[in-house]
This record gives C-alpha cells, structure tokens and sequence, in this order.
C-alpha cells in the first residue's frame, strides 16, 4: 500500500466513526439565536466592539462574563467593559469600565497608551478571571 492509498482509507475510516458518533451521542449546542446586545452604530449609543466572553462558576449557576470596547473611528479604541450575564444570555448588566485596562497618556508623541482585543478566561486554581489583550497607540 502506498501513502495515498494509506491516507485516504484512514481518512476515511475517521469520517465513518465521526459519522457514527456523531448520529449517536447529544448535540452540543442545541440551537443558535442572533441577538443585539448593544446598538449604537445607529446613533443611540456609543458602538461596541470586540465583544469576547467566557463561562465562569456562580452561585446560582454558570456566569457569562463578557470584555468589549468602545470603538470611535478607525481603530480609535476607548477603555475595556465588562458586563455579565446570571441566565445564560437572556439580561446582561450594563457595561462597566474596567479601570487598569483604560487609556493612558505616553510621554512621547504616540500619544495614549491603550490596550485593545482583550480576552477573558476563567482561571480555576485562582478562582479568577484572567484577561489578555495588547497594547496599542
């Protein structure tokens, strides 16, 4: 056999497990809704952008924690927010900044300092909620 020939059946072999698999076990996500959390590209508020949210223990179930950031122009960010979610999705809090991720004025001509595309993840052995992003002029 060959390394086509050697390929191709195991690909093959893969699909046909997948398929049986997959026609057996529980859908994972059992249905997918689009929802505007926030308008603002309409003018009623200011525009959201990168919304990046992550599951973390509560009390009284799963929280969904969420980072966003004001967007003004072109690649003009404002400071990173947060808000949450107790049910799954259905009420969020309203954004709340998160103050060692605002702006801050550089002492040289790049002007303010930023920090843009932020990602949180839950952190078990701290029991927190870490958040990943870089920094931008």
């Amino acid at each position: 056999m060959n390394r086509r020939r050697f390929i191709q059946q195991g690909v093959a072999g893969l699909f046909a497990a997948n398929a049986a698999t997959a026609q057996s076990a529980i859908p994972l996500v059992g249905a997918i809704s689009k929802i505007t959390l926030k308008r603002g590209r309409d003018g009623s508020g200011p525009s959201w952008f990168h919304p990046r949210p992550c599951l973390m223990p509560g009390k009284g179930g799963p929280v969904v924690f969420m980072t966003m950031q004001e967007i003004r122009g072109s690649d003009f960010f404002m400071p990173v927010h947060w808000m949450e979610s107790r049910d799954l999705g259905k009420t969020w809090s309203e954004p709340q900044p998160v103050p060692p991720l605002g702006r801050v004025p550089t002492t040289d001509s790049r002007g303010d300092e930023g920090v843009c595309d932020v990602v949180p993840q839950y952190h078990p052995p701290s029991g927190s909620v870490l958040a990943l992003g870089h920094n931008v002029y």
